[in-house]
Parts: C-alpha cells; sequence; structure tokens
C-alpha cells in the first residue's frame, strides 16, 4: 500500500471528504440491495444463481436480465470501493 503525505491542517478536509463519499456510497449499494431483492424475490433465485445461468447464457439477453446483471455487478464493484475508503479512514483516524 502506498502512503500519502499531506499537511495536517489538510487532514480534516480530507477525511471529510472521504465520510462523505463513504456515505455516498453506502446509499447507492442499499438501493442496489433492494432492486436485487425485488429480482430474485420476483425469480425466485439469488443474484449468484442468477449470474451463473446468466453467464452460461441460459436466460437469453432481455434487457430485465441485463438490469440484473448491472445491480448486481455494480453492487460488487461500489463494495469494493467502500472497502479501500474504509481502509483508509482507518488509517487516517490512526495517524491523528
Amino acid at each position: 500500500m502506498s502512503t500519502l503525505v499531506v499537511d495536517e491542517a489538510i487532514v480534516p478536509v480530507v477525511m471529510r471528504s472521504i465520510d462523505l463519499e463513504k456515505a455516498r456510497i453506502r446509499r447507492k449499494v442499499d438501493a442496489y440491495a433492494e432492486e436485487l431483492a425485488t429480482f430474485e424475490n420476483g425469480y425466485g433465485m439469488s443474484s449468484t444463481e442468477f449470474m451463473s445461468r446468466y453467464g452460461a447464457g441460459e436466460l437469453g439477453d432481455d434487457e430485465h436480465w441485463m438490469r440484473w446483471e448491472f445491480l448486481h455487478c455494480t453492487r460488487g464493484e461500489l463494495t469494493r470501493r467502500l472497502g479501500l475508503l474504509e481502509q483508509v479512514g482507518d488509517e487516517g483516524q490512526n495517524a491523528s
């Protein structure tokens, strides 16, 4: 992992920006999770099962399947980013 050195006066601004971004991402992840649950309940399968079947070409390429794939993949990417920001936030708090 890289180390970023910033003036101590800037740390609160950077940490606040990270906190705001984490909150924004959490809202999106929650919204995507709600929509994913609608798909899962409506089609009677988990997103993991859906992705396996969709990836195997069993479901076709209807628009609603593409939306489900987008939601699943995007939620995963946002969750990954949130984890990275959590690490930065934790390190920033330890440095203060």
